[in-house]
């Protein structure tokens, strides 16, 4: 079993079932060539703070729709969806992708049960 569950985004009525892996998240923070690296907790905080970071969150999502199978969408389709048509929905996008990054909690060990007298 890996560190990440099976999870599932929905774009413009689609919904596309991937499992992330560290690999995509390399690929990820590594960022495009010729544009730097790109780093997710940065991006979430700007999310966070009601002023989203948008051409590095569009990236992010693009990337991951493109591993999830949506082979034709771009930065450039939901960069304008946030600017000019339902910003709410990219923003869901984002949260649902960015929790879908996070691994599954680890198992703690059961503390041994005291021994009787």
């Amino acid at each position: 079993m890996g560190i990440f569950r099976d999870a599932s985004i929905t774009w413009d009525g689609t919904t596309y079932d991937f499992v992330p892996s560290l690999a995509l998240l390399r690929k990820i923070e590594r960022g495009r060539p010729g544009e730097g690296s790109v780093s997710l907790i940065a991006v979430q905080q700007s999310a966070s703070s009601g002023a989203p970071n948008l051409p590095l969150m569009c990236q992010v999502i693009s990337d991951v729709m493109h591993y999830a199978g949506a082979a034709d969408f771009t930065d450039e389709v939901v960069y304008q969806e946030a600017m000019t048509g339902d910003t709410g929905a990219v923003i869901a996008l984002w949260y649902e992708i960015y929790t879908s990054l996070s691994p599954v909690p680890k198992e703690q060990k059961k503390a041994a049960a005291p021994e009787g007298k």
